[in-house]
């Protein structure tokens, strides 16, 4: 794809529905499939997420995870762009 063509592609529609704009809407639409698994539990992010990851990219199909309160990690709350 040269750099011309990839200026003028246009996002497609998926199902009837339009292109996913952000990570919140991803982890809804998977969500919403069945395919996100939440672990709300307080998880070592060295150790526990690894051991996590691993054993679900093992699964088929293997379904998204999303940590919810990972130790270890220094992060500032989000807030939503208007």
């Amino acid at each position: 794809m040269t750099r011309s063509s990839a200026a003028r592609a246009q996002p497609t529609m998926s199902q009837g529905r339009p292109p996913i704009q952000d990570l919140r809407e991803w982890l809804a639409r998977v969500e919403e499939m069945g395919e996100l698994v939440r672990v709300g539990q307080p998880v070592s992010r060295d150790e526990e997420m690894s051991a996590v990851s691993y054993l679900v990219a093992k699964q088929q199909p293997s379904p998204a995870v999303l940590f919810e309160r990972p130790r270890g990690l220094r992060l500032r709350p989000c807030q939503k762009s208007k």
